[in-house]
């Protein structure tokens, strides 16, 4: 896919295990993006992985938009 957006529930803090479950299966294009959808509360989102660069994070009101591209192999994050 060129463009994935999750919204999970705000109370199950999946942020961090989404990330980890999409590097497991890679559905996400070379060049895709990932958006996901999380509360100014969740703690580690919106942060870089091992296999995730957040590029950009909005936030609207108690809701955050953290924009994630895959880091090419050897790449790693700054």
């Amino acid at each position: 896919f060129d463009r994935i957006f999750a919204d999970p529930p705000y109370a199950g803090r999946m942020t961090m295990e989404i990330l980890r479950e999409m590097a497991d299966w890679p559905l996400l294009g070379p060049d895709g993006l990932l958006v996901i959808q999380h509360s100014t509360r969740e703690e580690g989102a919106g942060t870089a992985t091992e296999h995730w660069r957040c590029m950009d994070s909005r936030r609207f009101g108690d809701t955050v938009l953290s924009f994630y591209e895959t880091l090419s192999r050897g790449e790693s994050n700054p």
